[in-house]
């Protein structure tokens, strides 16, 4: 049994000094520093370690970009898919409901062929 995950983002990795974020505060360095900069940079690798590690595993990832965050931002979710065809740039509410509907048809292409 294949097993497969979708991860979408609505916009970038951010760390700031006025923001409690899951990693807590910025001056608090559990990233590793106090630097903004330096915080999204660790955020960035860290997401990536775990696509890597997802796909080492056997697990298909789709990933969307929705409502257009940034191109590097748009290009570690292109990195994170399992293929390329398997990351969708979402700008609008309707190109999300039809990258969707891709990955539903996706999906139930592989159940059928395996």
């Amino acid at each position: 049994m294949s097993k497969a995950a979708v991860i979408m983002t609505d916009g970038e990795n951010t760390m700031t000094d006025t923001v409690y974020t899951a990693y807590g505060w910025l001056a608090d360095k559990k990233l590793g520093t106090s630097n903004a900069t330096s915080a999204v940079a660790e955020l960035n690798s860290r997401l990536s370690k775990v696509c890597t590690a997802t796909k080492n595993a056997g697990v298909i990832i789709y990933t969307i970009a929705f409502n257009g965050p940034e191109v590097s931002t748009q290009n570690l979710m292109k990195g994170c898919a399992s293929q390329d065809a398997f990351f969708f740039n979402s700008s609008t509410s309707a190109a999300l409901q039809s990258a969707f509907k891709e990955i539903g048809v996706s999906l139930s292409n592989l159940r059928v062929s395996r």
